[in-house]
């Protein structure tokens, strides 16, 4: 174990009675972010540095504490893909953003209204649809075919 990195790591977590919280940059999912030749997350390192190598293949580090800052070795585990999802689930910590409240949405309820109802309208192109809200031509198809933004009337 690299002394160097182990020290790095510890420097950046506050180690409680519970959790030892990560305190140092997250990422967008709240997430600790580490940097060991490339940015990853604190949890896996942590299990790396202080359990063991993590398996080849679709393994995730999961936490039995649900505390995505956690980085306390025995409140870690290995799990497939499909358990840290079922995790996530019945511990209410799956969130959806979808729509306006997406962080990678261009538009409003109300820009989607007003390109349907455009498009409904006929004569223009949805490529000039799409010039008009700063989006592709593609998005706007989606849109009218209700692929997407299908809640909306």
């Amino acid at each position: 174990m690299n002394r160097d990195v182990v020290a790095r790591f510890t420097e950046k977590i506050s180690i409680g009675d519970g959790c030892w919280d990560w305190v140092a940059s997250t990422n967008s999912d709240g997430y600790g972010l580490f940097s060991k030749g490339s940015s990853r997350k604190a949890h896996q390192v942590s299990y790396e540095l202080f359990v063991g190598p993590l398996p080849h293949g679709r393994i995730c580090v999961l936490h039995r504490c649900n505390n995505r800052r956690c980085v306390r070795p025995s409140h870690l585990y290995l799990g497939t893909q499909k358990e840290n999802a079922r995790d996530r689930e019945s511990a209410g910590t799956t969130f959806h953003q979808y729509g306006e409240d997406s962080p990678l949405s261009l538009l409003t309820e109300a820009d989607v209204t007003k390109i349907r109802g455009l498009c409904a309208a006929g004569g223009m192109y949805q490529k000039d649809v799409a010039a008009m809200f700063g989006t592709t031509q593609g998005t706007v198809s989606k849109i009218q075919r209700r692929a997407t933004w299908a809640w909306l009337q």
